[in-house]
């Protein structure tokens, strides 16, 4: 009898590193709350990104605008004409000017609000304004609660932040649940510090992007594992739709859905006219018209305002528009600047950490493309597996493409070297997809000393 037979028949490590792989789910949730829990504390108020524009926009969602008009008022990030915003709980201003260290410019200027004395102001929020109520949902529920309850700003904030960590973790929890396989890999990605530093808890619309993302990108590679239900399927469509009302950069990877119809005829041997296949086929491309006719007349109700007009006038992003779509000269800058920011590592505000987080993420993809190359050249993986590794590889790399091309239309002024404001937790919600490409393809590499590859052919 061989080890590994005999391993089994004792019920030794095979047996526990299956419980172990049972458990991780409930692992993951409380290590979760446990190490966001620990970033949490340790984070005062407005030491998060952004975090008073995203509190600005909460609070006018709460009060009725769910789309910016333009605003008089100013702040440290909004200091010029050309403002958007909306209205905000008065209480917000005297939170954020009572917590303002600098850390956030986002803060208002108090002494430019027009009427300081009524229950609401109008305060400028350019740089959230674009995103929809629904990346806000856990936050919008705990604003609410804390107005109904008659809680102070500061305890409000802080049932913000916990009701978005309760959320997080849950969604962690789901997403390993989810996986048929490399539950106690994505566990220690998804448990890294740079995971759950800020994306966890902030009040914030990247928290509950981060979190539907990961989950939608766990629910697709278990379609692509195993054969799932029309139900299953109607279920990742509406995740899909919520991911495109959530940061619109990331809704192209609901088109990802409609390789999982061939993925799924080829577990079930099954022909092209097969029902289930054309009911999993129309499922998704119905979710898909869905998602991108939303995103098409948000971006049209939110596209006559810059970003940050102190730095890019509207009318100079208009103009780099224009010479993008109609001049080619346009389009070598743009790949000029590309190339530059990528090489350099660029970052928002040239921060030193950040620049390195930037630069391995760019060595790690070049990486994962030199193993994805590998692959196929040695035909270590089937050739549809590796067609739909190229797809999610390519629609990953060209979402962080587009990211900086936002960026250089938006943020960067005319006659800057390379994009500015690149960040590296606008890489993070991809980070998943990612890892599950790696480890399926470095594991094909080696001949399956990782985890033997197989097709789990179990309805769910």
């Amino acid at each position: 009898m061989s080890a590994h037979t005999a391993s089994k028949a004792s019920g030794g490590p095979s047996r526990t590193l299956e419980r172990l792989r049972r458990a991780m789910p409930a692992l993951v949730a409380m290590a979760t709350l446990l190490v966001g829990g620990f970033f949490l504390a340790r984070t005062a108020p407005g030491d998060t990104p952004d975090v008073w524009s995203h509190t600005y926009r909460v609070s006018s969602i709460l009060n009725g605008d769910l789309t910016a008009r333009p605003v008089t008022s100013k702040s440290h990030l909004h200091d010029s004409s050309g403002n958007v915003g909306g209205s905000v709980d008065r209480m917000w201003l005297d939170y954020s000017t009572e917590h303002d260290d600098g850390y956030d410019p986002s803060a208002a200027i108090a002494d430019t609000v027009a009427d300081r004395a009524g229950p609401t102001v109008d305060l400028p929020f350019n740089n959230t304004a674009v995103n929809s109520p629904v990346v806000y949902l856990p936050q919008i529920l705990a604003f609410l609660a804390g107005r109904t309850l008659g809680l102070s700003a500061n305890a409000t904030y802080r049932l913000a932040q916990v009701v978005m960590l309760g959320v997080y973790a849950g969604c962690m929890a789901l997403a390993i649940a989810l996986l048929p396989r490399w539950r106690i890999a994505m566990s220690l990605v998804l448990l890294d510090p740079l995971m759950l530093r800020y994306g966890s808890f902030a009040v914030s619309a990247d928290s509950f992007t981060q979190a539907v993302a990961i989950v939608f990108t766990c629910m697709m590679f278990r379609a692509m594992c195993r054969t799932v239900s029309l139900r299953y399927s109607v279920i990742l469509s509406l995740v899909a739709v919520v991911l495109a009302m959530c940061k619109f950069i990331y809704a192209p990877l609901a088109l990802l859905m409609l390789l999982i119809p061939f993925a799924q005829r080829t577990m079930e041997g099954r022909g092209g006219h097969d029902p289930g296949f054309r009911r999993l086929l129309a499922a998704f491309s119905l979710a898909d018209i869905a998602a991108f006719g939303w995103l098409s007349v948000w971006l049209r109700l939110n596209d006559w305002y810059a970003v940050t007009p102190m730095l890019v006038p509207f009318a100079d992003i208009e103009r780099k528009k224009e010479y993008l779509l109609s001049h080619p000269q346009g389009a070598v800058d743009f790949f000029k600047a590309f190339g530059t920011a990528v090489v350099t590592g660029q970052s928002n505000l040239n921060n030193h950490h950040d620049s390195v987080k930037i630069l391995a993420f760019w060595i790690l993809a070049a990486a994962l493309l030199g193993v994805i190359l590998a692959a196929g050249v040695t035909g270590a993986a089937p050739r549809r597996q590796l067609a739909i590794w190229w797809c999610w590889y390519l629609m990953a790399v060209g979402i962080v493409a587009v990211n900086y091309l936002a960026l250089w239309l938006q943020y960067t002024p005319e006659g800057a070297a390379g994009i500015d404001g690149m960040q590296s937790r606008y890489l993070l919600p991809l980070a998943a997809l990612f890892a599950l490409v790696g480890f399926e393809s470095v594991n094909r590499l080696l001949g399956g000393k990782l985890r033997r590859p197989r097709q789990l052919r179990i309805h769910c």
